[in-house]
C-alpha cells in the first residue's frame, strides 16, 4: 500500500513526520512505501497528522473525511 497521494501535499519530510511518530525515517519510509504494514497505533497517529480517515489512508474510500 503506498499513502494516497494527498499525503504528499504537506511540506513536511518523511524525517518530521516519523520523528512525530518516535521513529526513525528508514522504518517511516517502509510505511509510506507499502514495504510495511502499518501498526494500529502508527495508524490513528497518522489519521490525527494527517486529519483524515483511516479508511482513506487504507484506501478504502477516495475522501479524506
Amino acid at each position: 500500500m503506498f499513502f494516497p497521494v494527498a499525503f504528499h501535499k504537506k511540506t513536511e519530510t518523511q524525517n518530521e513526520i516519523a520523528k512525530y511518530l518516535g521513529m526513525k525515517q528508514p522504518q517511516y519510509c517502509r510505511y509510506e512505501n507499502g514495504l510495511r504494514d502499518i501498526p494500529s497505533d502508527i495508524l490513528v497517529a497518522l489519521c490525527k497528522y494527517y486529519d483524515v480517515s483511516a479508511d482513506y489512508i487504507l484506501e478504502l474510500k477516495n475522501s479524506p473525511k
